[in-house]
């Protein structure tokens, strides 16, 4: 009876020791340790916390791709690669695995091609995924491949949930291979399936079709359609611009013009500063600046694929001194606000956002470059507008100028008016 009842004690002693020991051990524990580390910035632990993660659950697809995409971010390729294939690997992706290896790919030395022969490997062992389906299709069809891409993109459009976008991806498969009537077919049977305001998007290439085919009035009448749902449609205002000219319908034509008219800058770029995103020109409140200034810049962007808030890049702007007699330097400059917006951005649209940049206070006299760049964007920052740096003793005059005329305007006021609170504000609406 001692015996027994000694067990039990010891039994209840050891009870909560292994259930932590065992709570410790559990994928989620595991997972969660990982991730905070990682959050902390602490390199060691996140390490440690993966490999014992991996090492007790092998098989565990969202484990294997966090750690897959920790280790893309340290710039550990080679093992990263390991382990989005040991991913993909675990069967029918719950996580989005396949997405996430062609993507990681996508950026490496023919990694597109790969990208391909990893979906259809994928594929061989998992037939039913849709998903896998349409990451082929658009990889297919993205590459020229587009007789190849329908079979795929077909499949995929039998999940009520990928539809719009595979119905989509289906018609640019056709329009590309010149069969009109098909992407016709196709795109209005997503316009009949759907009706959100992503799938709406279809309107300008139904319009697009229709004009290839000739039929300027049903191409007319589509694009109009889609400026109500997308007023911003850059695209849509110059194909529409351009078939009004084309019919001598100069009524019609006069409105647009007067709306593209605001859209043209004063300096015109049209260069891409991302994959999906066209600088189209520049405004700029001075063509001359003095150390330290604040000056205003309008940019104007077309976009060429839907940003959604999250996605939007962020700004980041630069100086650098291009007289023959300096040292060229690329300076980072203070600017506001930080990123572009607001969003969502639909493709086509055009964006007119306005930035505040300062100049700094060290800058030297003479001709200087502006400069831009997105993050993520194009590689290098891509040159904006020359401004002429003129020398801080202007600067100075300016101010003692000023601070004259607040002195003859305070010697003005009654000497018992007590003290001068002045204050200036700024605003602009993006």
């Amino acid at each position: 009876m001692l015996t027994f009842v000694g067990s039990a004690i010891t039994a209840l002693y050891l009870r909560g020791p292994i259930e932590r020991r065992l709570n410790q051990q559990s994928y989620s524990y595991l997972l969660n340790a990982a991730l905070t580390a990682m959050d902390q910035g602490s390199p060691g632990e996140t390490q440690s916390a993966f490999d014992r993660l991996v090492r007790r659950y092998p098989d565990r697809e969202e484990g294997l791709l966090a750690f897959a995409n920790y280790l893309e971010k340290t710039n550990r390729i080679a093992e990263a690669d390991t382990l989005f294939q040991r991913a993909i690997e675990c069967g029918p992706q719950q996580y989005g695995s396949l997405t996430q290896y062609a993507r990681f790919l996508d950026g490496q030395e023919n990694g597109t091609l790969r990208a391909i022969e990893v979906c259809r490997a994928y594929l061989s062992k998992n037939p039913q995924d849709s998903w896998a389906q349409l990451e082929l299709g658009q990889r297919l069809l993205w590459n020229g491949r587009h007789v190849d891409a329908i079979a795929p993109l077909e499949l995929a459009a039998r999940e009520p949930s990928l539809s719009s976008l595979a119905l989509r991806r289906l018609g640019e498969a056709y329009s590309a291979q010149g069969d009109f009537r098909q992407a016709i077919r196709v795109w209005q049977q997503a316009l009949n399936e759907h009706s959100d305001i992503t799938t709406l998007q279809i309107l300008y290439d139904l319009a697009s079709a229709h004009h290839k085919l000739g039929e300027l009035n049903e191409a007319a009448s589509l694009w109009e359609k889609h400026l109500e749902y997308f007023p911003h449609s850059y695209w849509a205002m110059s194909s529409l611009d351009k078939l009004y000219a084309s019919t001598g319908n100069e009524s019609a034509r006069s409105r647009v013009e007067s709306l593209l008219r605001v859209m043209r800058p004063a300096s015109a770029l049209n260069k891409l500063v991302h994959p999906f995103i066209s600088l189209e020109g520049v405004t700029a409140s001075a063509d001359s600046i003095t150390p330290g200034q604040t000056v205003t810049l309008d940019l104007f962007f077309v976009f060429l694929d839907s940003f959604s808030e999250l996605e939007m890049p962020r700004v980041q702007f630069f100086v650098r001194s291009v007289e023959p007699s300096t040292e060229s330097t690329t300076t980072v400059i203070e600017s506001l606000p930080p990123r572009l917006g607001p969003s969502p951005c639909w493709r086509g649209d055009y964006s007119i956002q306005c930035f505040a940049v300062t100049f700094p206070s060290q800058l030297q006299p003479g001709a200087q470059e502006l400069l831009m760049s997105l993050s993520p964007g194009a590689e290098a920052p891509v040159s904006l507008l020359k401004l002429n740096s003129r020398t801080s003793d202007v600067q100075s005059e300016t101010s003692t100028s000023e601070q004259a005329s607040r002195g003859e305007a305070q010697a003005l006021l009654p000497s018992d008016s007590g003290a001068l609170v002045s204050a200036s504000k700024s605003a602009h609406s993006l």
